[in-house]
């Protein structure tokens, strides 16, 4: 019996030092622990082992736990885990000893510690930026729920998606009017459209393409000025950028004879100018330019 009791002894001592060896060998590092928590998370959380994670080596052991879950991104197992045990303002705390900035905001952030996660989006913000890692910055913002600074960041990187992803942020978060004209800027003229008509910011957008030098939007202001029946405003964008003909269609189409008739009248002294300037040159009597717009002779005739 003596022997057998020893036996048991050295067996049971060299089980729990293997087992006591192995802990610390995936203790050492969060990287191990991570792959350990996600392979055998049903040991943290049964009725047997509940016990030893209230003692303080056990909840030193659910804070390498939780950051376990963080570096696999479960966040919601470790936001429960964290709540569960009493751990919030712990496990932010470790993640933060830890250099994990964007991780502690996040998990501050779901357990509506917000102060703390402004604290900690703002750290990895700047972070970023002294780093050069714009992109970081402006993802980091946006998930942040700092959108003044996210537009302002997604602004100011390079490529059309990131100018329009921002011009998106805007729109969403009470800024229709930037959203407005970085979409008429871009040529994203159905979002532009949009966004203007959701929030009331049409008479800005219709501004916005008269002062613009860009043809698409002269076109375009005048057509959406139209479709609100604002049939003057439609011929005088047309009109102030030198687009006569599509002007006389506008007049035409909103019933205005007398701007049509003046307009008409412009068109054909325009073309005996550019006539008589061509054969002074030398140039022939058919080689002025009609570049404007190929038009039906009939839409130059005085309306009756």
């Amino acid at each position: 019996m003596g022997w057998m009791m020893l036996t048991a002894i050295v067996v049971g001592g060299t089980i729990g030092a293997g087992a006591g060896a192995l802990l610390l060998y995936l203790l050492w590092d969060e990287h191990r622990w991570a792959e350990f928590v996600d392979r055998f998370e049903g040991l943290f959380d049964n009725r047997l082992t509940r016990p030893l994670f209230q003692t303080a080596v056990g909840r030193w052991l659910n804070k390498k736990t939780i950051l376990g879950y963080i570096m696999k991104e479960k966040y919601q197992k470790a936001a429960d885990l964290a709540v569960r045990e009493g751990l919030v303002d712990e496990a932010v705390d470790f993640l933060e000893e830890r250099g994990r900035i964007l991780e502690a905001g996040r998990l501050a952030r779901r357990m509506a510690r917000d102060q703390r996660a402004d604290r900690n989006f703002r750290e990895y913000i700047d972070l970023c930026l002294e780093k050069g890692r714009q992109v970081y910055a402006a993802e980091a913002a946006e998930e942040a729920g700092f959108w003044t600074e996210a537009v302002q960041l997604y602004q100011g990187l390079e490529g059309k998606p990131s100018r329009l992803k921002a011009a998106r942020i805007a729109a969403d978060h009470g800024m229709p009017a930037m959203a407005v004209e970085v979409f008429l800027r871009e040529e994203a003229l159905l979002d532009a459209m949009r966004v203007a008509e959701e929030h009331g910011q049409l008479p800005f957008a219709l501004e916005y393409c008269r002062k613009s030098d860009n043809p698409v939007l002269h076109h375009f202001g005048a057509d959406a000025a139209a479709r609100d029946g604002r049939f003057d405003v439609a011929v005088a964008i047309l009109e102030e950028h030198g687009h006569l003909h599509a002007a006389v269609r506008m007049a035409r189409k909103g019933g205005l004879e007398e701007k049509e008739g003046a307009l008409a009248a412009q068109i054909r002294e325009r073309r005996a100018r550019e006539a008589d300037r061509s054969l002074r040159s030398g140039g022939g009597p058919f080689s002025f330019d009609f570049s404007d717009d190929v038009i039906d002779e009939r839409e130059l005739e005085e309306p009756s």
